[in-house]
């Protein structure tokens, strides 16, 4: 209790500055990117803490790149260059964005588009290295990828819609037609 702030580490400090921010009991907290630099445990503390406070009605309003915070919120606005492109609650923003996809990690990311699209006359839309197949998934179409694209894939598997592809998709990063690609 008798070092400075300055010579704590970035958990603590974040712990002070936290606990500074509540001493006047405050009803709106506002939070800009509040584990920045904090390790995998800290940033756990400090989150589980945010939920406390909002269990006790304190509203919080929170800014933060990493989409897998931003899915703890009860409301999320998402930014692009200052504009605002899209707003609801976690759930409802992964639905505006489809249903359960199929992702398949290739071998060949390079030609696996062209691929897929020639044995299964089925398109992918690439996201960084992984494919997602979207529209009605079903065992019998898992079990056709599986066999038609057999050795070429590493992994397969049901995925849900996260907040992390819906940014992408609204800001117009990274994802790309797969067929376009190929």
């Amino acid at each position: 209790l008798k070092k400075t702030v300055e010579t704590l580490s970035g958990g603590w400090k974040r712990r002070v500055e936290l606990a500074k921010a509540l001493l006047h009991r405050p009803r709106l907290l506002l939070l800009d990117e509040p584990s920045v630099g904090l390790d995998p445990g800290s940033r756990r503390d400090l989150w589980q803490q945010l939920a406390r406070l909002r269990q006790e009605g304190i509203t919080l309003l929170v800014s933060t790149h990493l989409m897998e915070e931003a899915e703890l919120a009860d409301q999320v606005v998402i930014l692009d260059q200052g504009r605002k492109v899209a707003e609801g609650s976690p759930l409802a923003l992964t639905q505006t964005i489809g249903s359960d996809a199929l992702s398949m990690t290739p071998r060949d990311p390079q030609n696996f588009a062209a691929m897929l699209l020639e044995r299964t006359g089925r398109r992918a839309v690439s996201v960084g290295s992984t494919f997602r197949l979207e529209g009605e998934i079903h065992a019998g179409l898992v079990e056709e990828i599986a066999s038609k694209m057999g050795s070429d894939l590493r992994a397969i598997g049901l995925v849900r819609p996260t907040l992390e592809e819906v940014f992408l998709k609204v800001t117009g990063r990274i994802f790309e037609d797969a067929d376009q690609a190929a």
